[in-house]
């Protein structure tokens, strides 16, 4: 029981000090070559030019995998080009790197989701979404919720 305690409480600190350390890569951390690729990536999807944008940001994130706003803006495009199931995964891998990072996200998968017609992870998506807004969220209005999806 003793030994079990403390594993435990081992692996809680351990938990608790990778959420700590983890930091979000944003723009101002990339290297000058780094920030280059995010801009030219970004103005070719301005343009419309999802190809040679995706390709940038698929460079760019062999060199920073972490980079969630390269993660995003390449879910979007290809959300654009309903290229849907690599849409879906990427947002998820975004989600899971930084699930603070912007609200957005969630709606981007869920309008994904909805165009995939999954509608278990449509529902998960909205629970989540509406319990990050409202901590204070009760069982009983978690149900309430799956109810009216």
């Amino acid at each position: 029981m003793i030994i079990r305690r403390f594993i435990l409480s081992v692996l809680t600190f351990f938990i608790v000090s990778l959420a700590v350390s983890a930091q979000v890569i944003t723009k101002e951390m990339l290297t000058p070559k780094e920030k280059k690729l995010f801009d030219k990536a970004k103005n070719f999807g301005m343009k419309g030019d999802y190809k040679n944008s995706n390709k940038n940001f698929e460079t760019l994130l062999k060199l920073r995998p972490d980079f969630v706003e390269g993660i995003l803006r390449l879910a979007s495009n290809y959300n654009s080009l309903k290229q849907l199931n690599k849409a879906e995964s990427l947002f998820l891998q975004a989600v899971s790197i930084a699930p603070q990072y912007d609200p957005e996200m969630y709606y981007s998968l869920a309008l994904v989701e909805s165009e995939l017609k999954n509608i278990y992870l449509l529902q998960t998506i909205w629970i989540s979404t509406f319990q990050w807004k409202n901590p204070s969220l009760r069982r009983s209005e978690k149900r309430w919720l799956c109810v009216t999806i």
